[in-house]
């Protein structure tokens, strides 16, 4: 793994960054893209 150069970018990049690579995961790609598809659906439907 490359060692990442975190000091050349804001504060704000590095967070937007984090957040991304938290849900990087075709799975969870597909997770959302399928919640953004149903748009109403009740919150015990989602089991995390």
């Amino acid at each position: 793994m490359g060692a990442t150069k975190t000091d050349l970018f804001t504060k704000q990049q590095n967070e937007i960054a984090s957040m991304a690579k938290a849900i990087a995961h075709p799975a969870r790609i597909a997770i959302l893209q399928y919640l953004v598809k149903k748009k109403k659906m009740p919150a015990f439907a989602v089991i995390w």
